[in-house]
């Protein structure tokens, strides 16, 4: 240490030390964009429409089942629904009305995790594109053992417009009887949704 110090004191110690950090600076770079040429990019994958459906966590819809319509909102995955004058919250599969717990029907409960947990995707019945709406549909049949064997059948139709699903159609039969739920989004993944 008490050379380069005597060294420093010189033009010419100086003139070499400042040589000396330039070349080490240079090297520094070199070995840098070296070890740069040896690395591959990553592609970017895109996510299909039925992984981003999967995900969401935030968005609002429109539920219809027989002659109630329910306009919704899901927020960090907790739904957010009225019906009447009720007040619904549904967290991890728990059901609040008021914020008491309460039960529902399921037909009321099923959002876009559940619907996406039922679908097999090598279950598939009709795939239809309407050109002049760039929609297309695609609807698969239900394992019923996934829903307890409660109803006779199972269908889900997917619509897709624009990469994304927008609506989801459900039939159901049960004891003869039919029925259909039809979920419509919009807004999904927006941040501007506030917790009620």
């Amino acid at each position: 240490m008490k050379n380069i110090k005597e060294l420093l004191k010189t033009d010419r110690g100086r003139g070499l030390f400042k040589l000396g950090v330039f070349v080490i600076f240079f090297i520094f770079i070199a070995v840098m964009f070296h070890s740069g040429e040896d690395i591959q990019p990553v592609p970017i994958v895109e996510k299909t429409p039925f992984e981003k459906y999967s995900e969401m966590t935030n968005y609002t819809y429109q539920y219809k089942y027989l002659d109630t319509v329910i306009d919704g909102k899901v927020y960090r995955n907790i739904l957010y629904f009225t019906i009447g004058d009720n007040n619904y919250r549904v967290e991890n599969d728990i059901v609040y009305l008021n914020d008491e717990v309460s039960t529902l029907d399921k037909e009321y409960l099923y959002d876009n995790h559940k619907i996406s947990s039922l679908i097999d995707k090598d279950r598939i019945i009709s795939k239809n594109e309407d050109y002049s709406l760039s929609i297309t549909s695609t609807t698969y049949s239900v394992d019923l053992n996934k829903v307890d064997n409660v109803y006779d059948s199972m269908n889900i139709t997917l619509f897709e417009q624009e990469k994304e699903i927008n609506k989801v159609v459900i039939d159901i039969t049960k004891d003869e009887l039919k029925s259909s739920i039809e979920i419509n989004y919009s807004l999904v993944n927006q941040t501007k949704l506030v917790e009620e």
